[in-house]
């Protein structure tokens, strides 16, 4: 029924307009994502650069919860600095 007959002109209109307004969101999209990655990288380089300048080692993720001493220091901390 519909394939014999044109397309409205502003239905054409409308697709080309919203084509190019999706296609201008995809390259933001596109530049969000790359300066994401960018300033990941370069914030995984400054804490490097911080380490090696003040000689930390920092040691994430050791707090066992089933070792009873290491939740009461963690306790206390929270309390102190709440």
């Amino acid at each position: 029924m519909y394939d014999n007959r044109s397309s409205k002109e502003e239905d054409v209109e409308l697709i080309h307009r919203l084509q190019a307004e999706s296609d201008s969101k995809s390259q933001l999209l596109k530049k969000a994502e790359e300066d994401m990655k960018f300033y990941k990288l370069e914030l995984i380089n400054r804490e490097q650069n911080y380490n090696n300048v003040f000689g930390s080692k920092p040691v994430i993720g050791t707090l066992n919860p089933l070792d009873l001493k290491s939740v009461f220091l963690y306790r206390e901390f929270q309390i102190q600095y709440q």
